[in-house]
């Protein structure tokens, strides 16, 4: 009985989950993103909040646990909902969202929401082979190298959703040329940040991790690296997104699929760990490569220039002296 009824909260939990997303999604499309920024956060609040009060009364389990994070993200999805049918002020037109009518901003909402889930599941087979393939430990050692590695996703991956913000009903949109600019001016120091990441972690990993995970170093540089460069493509495929490339998006993803689809059949339990970490950064290498062959094709822009030329540096400079 207690199995049913998890299973049925865990059903219901994921389905009302899907629907916040898709919320979070649209609210991608205010060029403020305050709201979207304001919803990530809503969600998440509520469920730790809910979580601590009741633990303060009675004793937590599953079901309790499920049923609150159920009901928070019930309310956050409420709330989203009544915060986005104001942003579009009751009509079908709003300049926040540049233009976009509401049946418009629900499909692209949609689109991108799709494009979330299919990254999320093809984000998942590499962790799937490795757990095939190799051992409890070795898949121990490869999870905890990779969840390590991704703490430089979070700058691009902020980046990504600004450059998307910007580009929706943009009249320079259609060139992607300030798509370019974030990623010119962030490729070079997140490479060289990995660089200093990577040179110190066989010393990092055993600080954060322990000694027992000490073998996940040499996975962890590799991966490190990998993070940088397919944050870079994220930028660029957040542009696509905006201008209504969903497509070549989807193609680009597919192709960097197949170094990851090669591993179950080149690797082994010795090589598992260190052999996927390597093919990751072939796919996102693969990944990147395409996307800028897509954007040279779209947009005409010079693609291969991503390091920081010296207006880009201006251009930092510049806003740096501002910020102060």
């Amino acid at each position: 009985m207690t199995v049913a009824v998890i299973a049925s909260i865990t059903v219901t939990l994921g389905g009302i989950a899907t629907g916040f997303d898709l919320l979070v999604a649209c609210a991608r499309f205010e060029p403020t993103l305050r709201l979207f920024n304001w919803l990530r956060a809503l969600g998440p609040t509520l469920a730790t909040l809910s979580i601590v009060l009741v633990w303060a009364f009675v004793p937590l389990d599953v079901t309790v646990v499920l049923a609150l994070q159920t009901a928070s993200t019930l309310i956050a999805g409420f709330v989203g909902f009544l915060a986005l049918r104001r942003m579009l002020g009751g009509s079908l037109q709003s300049p926040s969202t540049g233009g976009l009518s509401v049946p418009e901003f629900l499909r692209s909402g949609l689109g991108y929401q799709g494009i979330n889930a299919t990254g999320l599941f093809l984000a998942q087979a590499h962790m799937f082979v490795v757990m095939s393939v190799g051992s409890l430990a070795g898949f121990g050692l490869y999870s905890a190298a990779y969840g390590l590695s991704r703490m430089v996703s979070p700058i691009q991956a902020s980046i990504g959703n600004v450059v998307f913000a910007h580009s929706v009903g943009s009249a320079e949109s259609g060139r992607g040329e300030a798509a370019m600019r974030a990623l010119r001016i962030t490729f070079l120091p997140l490479l060289i940040l990995a660089g200093l990441i990577a040179a110190v972690s066989p010393w990092l990993v055993q600080l954060l991790l322990g000694r027992e995970f000490a073998a996940a170093a040499r996975p962890f540089t590799i991966l490190t690296i990998e993070a940088v460069v397919a944050g870079a493509a994220f930028i660029l495929g957040q542009h696509l997104q905006a201008v209504g490339r969903v497509r070549a998006v989807l193609a680009v993803s597919a192709l960097s699929m197949i170094p990851i689809l090669m591993a179950a059949v080149t690797l082994d339990e010795g090589n598992v760990v260190v052999g996927m970490a390597w093919l990751m950064l072939l796919a996102s290498s693969l990944r990147l490569i395409a996307t800028l062959l897509v954007y040279r094709k779209q947009f005409g822009v010079a693609v291969w220039r991503v390091f920081p030329s010296g207006a880009d540096c201006r251009l930092v400079l510049d806003l740096l002296k501002r910020a102060r």
